[in-house]
């Protein structure tokens, strides 16, 4: 089984599933993990200098980062339990703590947005309240868009929204 069919799988009824790329999952499970030694260090070096402001920066990030490096870790472990799957009815969105669900007819489009480093991400206008089980972030900060995709797929970028336009728009026309 070659990398490709290992990252996607489609099943009898016609849904696909994207699910994360593991040597993606795994740079940013480095940088999360990069960036939670840098909060030990403000905590250790910088505590006696900078006193309570040390302490809470540095424990502000050892806490972010720290639990981004648990997520990342167990997207990496067990990659089949995430990622974004796709069917006739809308698509659904396995990330971290939970799932969201977004029906095709409610996706007004998918575009792309950078974001650091500079890599586009696909995001997209939605017209409804998704379904949401568990833990979801839903709404983008910026309010230009109101979701996004994840990230560490293996199919990502202008692939990923051709891919998902593409079953938007079957979807539209079998209305």
């Amino acid at each position: 089984m070659n990398a490709e069919s290992s990252a996607t799988t489609t099943d009898s009824t016609n849904n696909q599933t994207l699910h994360p790329s593991r040597p993606f999952t795994l740079i940013y499970l480095i940088a999360a993990l990069a960036t939670d030694a840098l909060g030990v260090f403000i905590l250790v070096v910088a505590t006696p200098i900078d006193g309570i402001v040390a302490i809470v920066v540095g424990s502000a990030v050892l806490l972010f980062f720290g639990v981004a490096s648990l997520i990342f870790a167990i997207q990496l472990g067990w990659p089949a339990q995430f990622g974004l799957t796709l069917d006739s009815q809308g698509f659904t969105v396995r990330m971290n703590f939970g799932s969201r669900r977004y029906l095709w007819k409610e996706v007004d489009h998918f575009f792309l947005v950078e974001t650091v480093p500079r890599q586009p991400v696909v995001a997209f206008r939605y017209l409804a309240k998704p379904e949401i089980h568990g833990l979801q972030w839903t709404r983008g900060l910026s309010r230009r868009f109101d979701g996004t995709l994840p990230q560490n797929l293996r199919v990502r970028g202008a692939r990923l929204r051709d891919l998902v336009e593409g079953w938007r728009l079957r979807a539209a026309e079998t209305k």
